[in-house]
């Protein structure tokens, strides 16, 4: 103790160590557990000091992960984009916050981490304080797939290309990308740049980036043909990947243009006789709603007639053929086909059809030179007009009342039946013809036409193909007793005034003239009953 009042101190020092020291924290977070590949991400810094000493030289060191790029911060970096050179903190407290604002990689894998480490040092501590925060990255591709056509509309013949337009605008790569096509039935010659992997329709692409991924296929095709009227092509493609568990898909239908021919023959009158000429008429037209061109309808002559017409050509004498050039779209017209038919001697210079004409069945078609693709509708590209002949028979003649004496009243029942192809008439104006009986008379009744008149008369009215017809005759009665005979005859008709129809067919005209008699057939008389002879085999008299 030093006072004036004292001498010199003495006694012994006492000595205080004082301790103090820097205490420094550090903490980082991020705004997102999980961030969207190529979206922004924020990261917040929070450091500190506890101690009870400050921190000098202190410096702040943020290490970003690869994936992910510097954008801003708050307050920014005194050196590079992650440097903070913060100098002194005080202690007892001193603290900050950092604002950094990054953006993520794009693309980037799914799931795949990002790591950020801050770091602090000063320089009276040793240590290096650090922090670290994660986030996870979320990402998928997002597929796109496109199907055009050209030409469309487009006509069977033609070639058609497909342009197919595919892209990942995801924020992930596409793996194992693969790219397979349906096409359509009616396409052929199919090929593509770059060529398929597999067959005519997969691709395996591999690896398609996200963000910009994407490339075309230009694929050709022919259109095979025919098609059905109003036909579509439908060809479809579909875009897939390992991180996809469906697929994307696209479609393009093709309208059809085609010619559409169609022809009908037509002839008003079914029935024919021997030296008329047949006119048949043609319609053709075009459905289609393309063109055609190099038309040409084709006609195949009957046997047993003659060409006739005009306008026409041909190289056999059977086979005709007719240029009408091109056909537009809904055009139409008509030609005439003409023939006549040819004659036989029937015996005493009659005139009757050929032996072995039992119908006229000629042939048309209609054509063109597939210019604009084949026909969409072929089946009505061919016409015929059948035109049948009649061959009229008599199968039985019965006679009634059961018991015939002189001066009864009896009456024949003539079963007519048509076995031809044709409908029998009388063709002026498709009228009856005769049927009639012929009693005791030597020799029989000829043929076509019996000069000799009947006794009696009847009439049938048109028997068609198959038909069967019963024809009644009255007959006055027989003057006589003792056996008589009958013959039945089927078309007998005999006109002097005009010889140029009996001479030639009598009314009908038949492919069989001399089958149209029957008989003879026994009628006796003063009997209980009379006998009917229905033979088996038609006898036919010459």
């Amino acid at each position: 103790i030093d006072s004036f009042e004292t001498e010199d101190p003495s006694g012994a020092l006492l000595v205080t160590t004082v301790r103090s020291r820097p205490e420094m924290h550090i903490v980082k977070q991020a705004d997102l557990a999980v961030v969207e590949a190529g979206a922004p991400l924020v990261y917040t810094i929070n450091y500190s000091n506890t101690g009870n000493a400050n921190a000098t030289g202190v410096v702040i060191t943020d290490t970003y992960d690869a994936h992910v790029n510097f954008v801003s911060a708050s307050p920014m970096p005194d050196d590079g984009d992650n440097v903070w050179e913060l100098g002194l903190l005080a202690g007892e407290g001193g603290n900050g916050t950092i604002v950094v604002t990054v953006t993520v990689d794009v693309p980037l894998t799914d799931t795949l981490p990002l790591t950020n480490l801050v770091e602090m040092t000063g320089r009276e501590v040793a240590d290096v304080y650090s922090a670290t925060a994660v986030a996870e990255v979320n990402s998928a591709p997002t597929l796109g797939i496109s199907i055009q056509d050209a030409p469309d509309p487009i006509h069977a013949g033609q070639t058609i290309t497909y342009t197919i337009a595919y892209s990942n605008t995801g924020n992930a790569n596409a793996t194992n990308t693969v790219i397979t096509a349906t096409w359509d039935s009616h396409l052929g010659s199919i090929s593509a740049n770059p060529a398929p992997t597999s067959g005519n329709n997969v691709w395996h692409l591999g690896q398609l980036d996200g963000l910009n991924g994407y490339g075309t296929i230009v694929v050709t095709a022919t259109v095979n043909g025919p098609l059905p009227p109003d036909a579509v092509l439908d060809s479809s493609v579909r875009l897939g990947c390992s991180q996809l568990a469906g697929t994307v898909s696209d479609f393009e239908e093709t309208e059809v243009n085609a010619v559409d021919l169609e022809l009908i023959a037509s002839y008003d009158d079914n029935t024919v006789y021997p030296g008329k000429w047949v006119t048949y008429t043609l319609n053709y037209a075009n459905h289609g709603d393309v063109p055609a061109a190099g038309v040409v309808l084709t006609a195949t002559r009957p046997a047993y007639t003659d060409y006739r017409g005009s306008g026409w050509s041909t190289t056999d004498g059977t086979v005709y053929t007719r240029n009408l050039g091109t056909l537009g779209v809904g055009a139409s017209g008509s030609v005439q086909f003409v023939v006549s038919i040819q004659t036989a001697d029937g015996g005493g210079g009659s005139q009757v059809l050929p032996s072995g004409l039992t119908q006229l069945y000629p042939t048309f078609s209609i054509g063109d030179d597939h210019s604009f693709g084949l026909d969409s509708n072929a089946t009505d590209n061919e016409s015929s007009s059948f035109i049948g002949v009649p061959d009229l028979v008599v199968e039985s003649i019965t006679v009634s009342p059961e018991t015939i004496l002189v001066g009864t009243p009896v009456t024949f029942t003539v079963r007519v039946r048509n076995q031809g192809t044709g409908p029998a008439w009388n063709p002026n104006g498709k009228l009856p013809f005769y049927v009639n009986v012929f009693l005791d008379q030597d020799p029989p009744p000829s043929y076509p036409s019996s000069a000799v008149s009947p006794d009696v008369w009847g009439v049938s009215t048109p028997i068609y193909p198959g038909q069967v017809r019963d024809v009644q005759l009255s007959y006055s009665g027989f003057s006589t007793m003792g056996e008589h005979i009958a013959y039945a005859k089927v078309d007998n008709y005999y006109y002097p005034d005009n010889p140029t129809v009996w001479q030639r067919f009598s009314l009908v005209p038949e492919s069989d003239e001399s089958n149209n008699v029957f008989g003879p057939v026994g009628v006796e008389m003063g009997q209980g009953t009379f006998n009917v002879y229905l033979p088996l085999v038609l006898r036919n008299y010459h």
